[in-house]
């Protein structure tokens, strides 16, 4: 006697979506995004929606691939708020030498310096963005919420460096 793999799977209890089965990722619904832990219907209990778990189960990869990439988000954004505090004090040393010195060559290579912090702040924490691509459930399942503040602060920060750069 052989048994199809879905009455396998009844039989042993894998046909409930848990995140075992899913490559530790929780499931969710396609459409709503509902944490379909435990469910073992075809259909969403939230929505409605048909549930085709060959497609979650992919789709559970995919997503486990991402959160594996963003799980260092957090460190870019305390390197870009860094990186972006050094352009103010690189724009304020620059100020000062002009001020000081009086040769514009040394506070130039400063001021320079000061706007390449700028520009590439905002670039390491504008990659938060991309959190918002996962499920609510799984970003905080996997604490993947990000420090807005800093975001915001390496923003604020990176503005004030191109305006004092070029006072």
């Amino acid at each position: 006697m052989s048994f199809s793999r879905e009455e396998l799977d009844h039989m042993t209890g894998q046909d409930a979506m848990t995140p075992v089965n899913f490559g530790g990722v929780s499931p969710t619904c396609p459409g709503c995004g509902y944490n379909l832990t435990g469910a073992v219907s075809a259909r969403c209990p939230e929505c409605g929606r048909e549930i085709q778990r060959k497609l979650i189960r992919q789709e559970a990869v995919e997503l486990r691939v991402k959160i594996e990439s963003l799980k260092g988000i957090q460190d870019w954004v305390e390197v870009g708020v860094k990186l972006a505090a050094f352009g103010v004090f690189l724009s304020l040393s620059a100020w000062a030498l002009r001020k000081l010195v009086g040769d514009p060559f040394l506070p130039g290579i400063v001021r320079g310096a000061a706007v390449l912090c700028a520009l590439v702040a905002p670039f390491l924490v504008l990659g938060v963005i991309r959190v918002y691509r996962v499920p609510a459930c799984v970003r905080e399942e996997y604490s993947l919420n990000p420090k807005w503040l800093l975001v915001f602060l390496t923003l604020a920060l990176s503005g004030a460096t191109m305006v004092l750069s070029w006072i």
